[in-house]
């Protein structure tokens, strides 16, 4: 396999990477009380990601890796803003971190990460069947159908 295959192909997985941290910090900004920061952030990075990658992709040409840097670019991006509102919520006395804390919690924690990680193996359960049995071009319909109907829900 080429180095620039190789490279593309580790992009999808960076920008996971780099969309994981988004949800603990929008999260835990609505925990502190500031649900309007953290949806201000979240509109504000959506629709940069939606509507920006247009633009990118016209000045730069509409290829994959222009396509994922473009989404690790806005990730990162939302990261560090998501970060700084919390950290401005938060204030000096609770930037430490606390194992106490956690495994006082750690009976919430585990029903929630059970939840979880059921939610996410039955979300991609039938794209995971359907690709063995439809080819690309029906599970690409398939996809963005599905997608069409859950942001509408």
């Amino acid at each position: 396999m080429s180095a620039g295959r190789t490279a593309l192909m580790a992009l999808p997985a960076r920008t996971a990477a780099a969309n994981g941290p988004l949800l603990l910090y929008h999260q835990a900004l609505i925990g502190v009380g500031e649900q309007m920061n953290a949806n201000l952030v979240q509109v504000l990075f959506v629709t940069l990601r939606t509507f920006g990658v247009l633009g990118v992709m016209l000045a730069l040409g509409p290829t994959l890796e222009v396509f994922f840097i473009w989404q690790l670019v806005c990730a990162l991006l939302q990261g560090g803003m998501s970060s700084w509102f919390l950290n401005r919520a938060l204030g000096k006395g609770y930037r430490r971190f606390s194992i106490g804390l956690l495994t006082s919690q750690g009976r919430f924690s585990a029903a929630i990460t059970g939840t979880v990680l059921c939610m996410t193996i039955f979300g991609i359960a039938d794209r995971v069947i359907l690709s063995r049995i439809l080819s690309l071009e029906s599970l690409a319909i398939y996809n963005l159908a599905s997608t069409v109907a859950l942001s509408l829900s």
